[in-house]
């Protein structure tokens, strides 16, 4: 009897620690969502680009509230001759009760079907059939399908662009999507786009084609163009015939490439750009940094090492041995080769564990360490490679609170994703908050131009059709595979 008493305590004293541990993070979302509207609405206000608008609707607001202070004090003085009038028009079968009833049902009647226009969209879309690869449940790359009949939209709106896909290149963040990556979030976003849904969900973030079809307020491209683009982590992806993409997202691909080998840049050049950016290294201050890049032949890695090294940094990198040719061939000098057999033994990847370790501390400390691929040491380790003021950072696809959240959280983080991201498109026009900022045209004109100036090269591993999906997801999880894999639809 005392122990039934003594687990159930523990069962009472761990169900009281969740609930503390829900409410606390309860209520750092509300406090960090508060100060995201604030910023927002500061943003907006501030902006002179609404200064306009927002004189007109000051202007419409004072000229609303007096003619309802006028119309209040009429009917007050006049209440009962109205009255009178509206009875003699109607006749004696209406009385004032009559009235009264009838005019609560107008103004019901009208707030009524003013919400209902403005919820049922006007203009959907026609959804057609096309060939697209696509996650059908978060159990891994056994629930990836070739769909040849998916339906998708081919219609733009009025900031949108068509795009007739050429190749798409599969990341690994597309293998955490399988496996439930940003789901939550992406479920949220699928009610704020009334078009979109959470599954089935076409992989692929980042793509090349040919424009087909543009919005009308679209002035940066034309039909015909050859573009490159990148979409968000949560949103719908590029591994499909057409795709309907924000002109934000979309630039002209380098012409000094074709578009495979294009298509291996977009989503991992902007991911590299960003977080140089975040960890401050830029092409004016590189020369003096020393900086170790883990996986220097991944298809992030591949692109990372070079710009670095065009910028004039000194780089460390570690790979397999068998892409020790490649890290040479891109300009690393200082190369750690670890053993190429699987990571997932345990023999081996204590080897590497302990030879990285040794080759580390052989070398000076580094202003910055960046990890593209899984490292066998934790991040506290790798710190104590770095200088004093040096920084950590990874190209992988962070974990997301909102993925391993429980039920009570879970339901907190939907709402404040689904108001975050209306609030962004009410007040922007955009949803591009959720740890993608680097998703836009002005990354990909700066990855443009260190492709076109010889600074960047493609490091295309494989290229598959896309009914070999299965045998190219089972490549980018081999120690095989080298830089990037692409997926060809022509």
């Amino acid at each position: 009897m005392d122990e039934v008493v003594f687990r159930t305590s523990q069962k009472v004293d761990d169900i009281q620690f969740h609930i503390k541990l829900a409410a606390d993070e309860g209520k750092n979302v509300i406090l960090h969502f508060s100060e995201k509207v604030k910023g927002m609405m500061f943003s907006f206000f501030n902006n002179p680009k609404y200064s306009h608008l927002l004189q007109l609707l000051k202007n419409a607001g004072a000229v609303v509230l007096g003619l309802h202070r006028e119309c209040k004090e009429y009917i007050i003085v006049h209440s009962k001759s109205l009255l009178r009038c509206l009875l003699k028009l109607l006749g004696k079968n209406f009385s004032t009760r009559d009235i009264l009833i009838g005019s609560a049902g107008l103004i019901i009647g009208g707030v009524i079907g003013f919400v209902l226009s403005y919820a049922i969209p006007r203009n959907q879309n026609v959804l057609r059939c096309m060939q697209a690869i696509q996650c059908i449940r978060y159990s891994g790359i056994e629930a990836v399908v070739l769909v040849e009949d998916a339906l998708g939209n081919r219609e733009c709106g009025k900031n949108e662009v068509l795009v007739n896909v050429k190749a798409a290149s599969l990341n690994t963040v597309d293998l955490a999507i399988c496996k439930g990556y940003g789901s939550l979030i992406r479920k949220a976003m699928a009610k704020v786009y009334k078009n979109s849904y959470e599954l089935p969900i076409t992989l692929g973030r980042d793509c090349t084609g040919i424009v087909v079809d543009i919005g009308r307020n679209v002035n940066r491209l034309e039909v015909g163009d050859e573009v490159w683009l990148t979409a968000p982590f949560w949103a719908s992806g590029t591994m499909t015939e057409y795709i309907v993409a924000p002109e934000y997202k979309v630039s002209l691909k380098p012409k000094t490439i074709g578009f495979e080998g294009a298509a291996s840049l977009p989503y991992s050049g902007s991911t590299v750009l960003s977080v140089l950016r975040k960890i401050d290294i830029t092409s004016q201050n590189a020369n003096t940094k020393t900086v170790f890049v883990h996986g220097g032949c991944s298809a992030m890695g591949c692109i990372l090492v070079q710009i670095l090294i065009a910028w004039g940094a000194k780089v460390t990198t570690s790979c397999y041995s068998r892409a020790t040719p490649v890290a040479k061939a891109l300009g690393v000098n200082d190369i750690i080769g670890l053993s190429p057999l699987p990571t997932n033994d345990h023999y081996f990847t204590e080897k590497n564990y302990s030879l990285l370790r040794q080759e580390l501390h052989c070398r000076e400390k580094f202003d910055a360490i960046v990890t593209t691929t899984t490292c066998e040491l934790t991040n506290q380790e790798l710190l104590e490679f770095c200088k004093s003021s040096g920084k950590l950072a990874s190209t992988l696809p962070q974990l997301l609170r909102s993925d391993t959240s429980i039920f009570p959280m879970r339901s907190i983080y939907s709402l404040y994703f689904q108001v975050h991201g209306y609030m962004q498109k009410i007040f922007i026009g955009t949803i591009n908050g959720f740890g993608e900022d680097a998703v836009c045209h002005h990354t990909l004109d700066e990855l443009r131009s260190l492709v076109e100036s010889g600074k960047v090269q493609t490091v295309v591993d494989r290229v598959f059709q896309p009914y070999d999906i299965e045998h190219a997801f089972n490549h980018i999880e081999s120690v095989d595979s080298i830089g990037s894999t692409v997926i060809t639809f022509r």
